[in-house]
């Protein structure tokens, strides 16, 4: 037995349908038996239609499992960035070291130049003097 639909969608494409039929030339029976059946049918379609309601609840909850991974996603690119930022901060902690180290060695080297300079010139000089002496 068939009840009548709760849709009032289907109550209004049903309304004239078994007096159109009739119409139509089909037996008043058939007619209203044709009717029904529509009615049924589009009860059973619609039951399996999304409505309006059913998709904005599904769209509500994928837009907020969307933003719930935009923020995961956000939080994890801060946590990379400030890891990359500690590595440039010890990577350049390491390349002033390194510069520093160079800069204490070519000052260890002129010192050695300046004392091999010096001790050449002095005694260049002396040999010099010496030479101007026996003169």
């Amino acid at each position: 037995m068939v009840t009548e639909p709760a849709d009032p969608q289907i109550d209004y494409w049903a309304d004239d349908l078994d007096e159109e039929l009739v119409e139509a030339g089909m037996d008043a029976p058939q007619a209203k038996a044709f009717a029904r059946a529509f009615q049924l049918g589009m009860t059973r379609a619609l039951q399996h239609c999304a409505t309006k309601e059913d998709l904005r609840y599904e769209m509500d909850k994928l837009r907020a499992e969307m933003h719930r991974e935009i923020g995961s996603l956000r939080d994890e690119m801060h946590r990379e960035i400030a890891s990359v930022r500690g590595e440039i901060g010890a990577l350049r902690d390491e390349v002033h070291r390194e510069i520093d180290q160079l800069r204490a060695d070519i000052d260890r080297r002129f010192r050695v130049l300046y004392w091999i300079l010096g001790v050449g010139f002095g005694g260049m000089f002396a040999l010099m003097a010496a030479i101007l002496v026996r003169l």
